[in-house]
């Protein structure tokens, strides 16, 4: 996912993303000096809360900006 509010931390998205079910990881790709870069990757435990997220939260405004989500399955 890309365009998170950079003051955003993992916990802060770990706490939004399992409201819709358990995760496996919730990281944020951060810079040379440990400064988010505005992206993240979350992995569900089941596809059918990926899904859901994807879903409901694809476009939704987080910490005043608008969060983009791309969905990959395996």
């Amino acid at each position: 996912m890309s365009s998170i509010h950079l003051d955003t931390t993992e916990v802060d998205l770990f706490k939004y993303f399992s409201e819709k079910g358990p995760l496996i990881e919730c990281s944020l790709k951060k810079d040379q000096f440990g400064r988010s870069m505005g992206k993240a990757k979350v992995t569900f435990d089941r596809l059918e809360d990926s899904e859901k997220a994807f879903k409901e939260l694809n476009g939704v405004e987080y910490k005043g900006q608008l969060i983009s989500i791309k969905y990959f399955s395996e």
